[in-house]
């Protein structure tokens, strides 16, 4: 329910904040974030302020449950304050970059959120914990439900020299309360997370067998590197974990015929158990490079 069409009886959100260090929070917010100034006062005792201008001005109310979430999303379960500022900018990876330079210490690298954002967050002057969010498509799609098929590539906006690393956790697949990343880059190069097969949807292996368990995991893996704009003729190394080594063949076969060739170098460790219950697990090393292209379709 939204009250758009009805007269708000607020006119301004404004937060008030103290700043013991009231010249760094100046050159913090103003100078490098780019807050402008709206309107300065001096008064006795050396009293000072400055309102600065944030664009519009939202209040975020969330329940226990939806704050565990975005902290799982955004800065991987590490918990939020009870207060947090949350910035709309056009260049998230940017904007961290610089106000890492000016004395902001990052606490989560920029990651691709499931409702396609791009958010990091960061301590910064006066006491504040920041999240800077980037929008990567139209917020009437996501009220809609019509996210992107083909979400920009998590290295296309983030400026991988200056921040180091980027991560992804795809919408596709299933939303785990498990604290990882579905993919990391670092550099040219990047991870995967375990995958097993397991539903989208709910979570659950897909069925008891191998061959459905073997299928749905490729699927998943292939999910995962489409949503980056990467293929599995980007995989380097695969290693596979099977829990009963007479599946060998059938895991064999089933890797045999979604793989291209040539094939990625491979390592198959037999153990004890996997999540779930799983018979079989895969992980990958993946090139995802600019030099590296998805190869053209028939």
């Amino acid at each position: 329910m939204t009250t758009e069409n009805a007269k708000a009886p607020v006119r301004q959100l404004r937060l008030v904040v103290e700043a013991e260090d009231y010249e760094a929070a100046l050159t913090f917010y103003r100078d490098v974030l780019g807050l402008p100034e709206q309107e300065a006062y001096e008064g006795e005792g050396d009293a000072r302020v400055t309102i600065l201008g944030a664009g519009r001005a939202t209040l975020e109310l969330s329940n226990p449950a939806q704050v565990k979430l975005i902290d799982r999303v955004e800065s991987d379960g590490q918990p939020s304050a009870r207060l947090r500022v949350a910035f709309e900018v056009d260049d998230t990876a940017a904007v961290t970059a610089d106000l890492m330079k000016a004395g902001a210490e990052l606490i989560a690298t920029p990651r691709i959120t499931p409702w396609q954002s791009l958010n990091s967050r960061l301590a910064a002057p006066a006491g504040l914990q920041v999240t800077l969010f980037q929008e990567l498509e139209p917020i009437t799609d996501r009220q809609t439900g019509q996210t992107s098929k083909n979400p920009e590539p998590l290295w296309a906006v983030l400026n991988a020299e200056e921040i180091g690393l980027a991560h992804h956790f795809s919408p596709k697949l299933h939303q785990s309360p498990a604290p990882f990343s579905h993919l990391v880059r670092h550099g040219d190069t990047a991870y995967t997370a375990g995958i097993i097969g397991q539903s989208p949807d709910d979570g659950r292996l897909v069925g008891p067998g191998i061959e459905e368990q073997c299928e749905s995991m490729f699927s998943n893996l292939e999910t995962l590197l489409t949503d980056v704009s990467l293929s599995l003729a980007h995989v380097l190394r695969t290693t596979i974990y099977l829990t009963d080594y007479d599946d060998f063949q059938i895991i064999n076969a089933a890797y045999a015929r979604r793989f291209p060739q040539p094939f990625p170098a491979r390592t198959t460790l037999h153990v004890a158990g996997l999540p779930l219950g799983a018979r079989v697990q895969i992980d990958a090393v993946v090139a995802a490079g600019s030099r590296f292209t998805s190869p053209p379709t028939a």
